[in-house]
């Protein structure tokens, strides 16, 4: 929160917000169900990287989204990023 509407903001900075927001509820459900399946320590590893990778990638399409697509097209209302001066991958 302390990022939003501010100037200054790096890639780096945002990254970190992702990973620790985003990337970070695909993280534990997909460690989970590593877990579960009887995965070892390497493969819950992988796993973990990859959903943390899947959780930026989301991200970086949502905020894409957000000013390309319309409300209609994404079932939600759009734009609302740049209206509330978020900080986001396009900004």
């Amino acid at each position: 929160l302390e990022c939003e509407s501010k100037e200054g903001v790096t890639l780096a900075d945002l990254e970190w917000i992702h990973k620790h927001k985003t990337a970070s509820l695909l993280k534990v459900s997909v460690a989970a169900g590593a877990v579960l399946a009887g995965a070892t320590p390497e493969e819950i590893a992988a796993c973990d990287s990859f959903a943390e990778k899947i959780g930026l990638a989301f991200q970086i399409t949502d905020d894409i989204l957000d000013v390309t697509a319309t409300s209609d097209e994404m079932g939600k209302t759009t734009g609302k990023d740049e209206n509330s001066n978020k900080t986001t991958y396009v900004k």
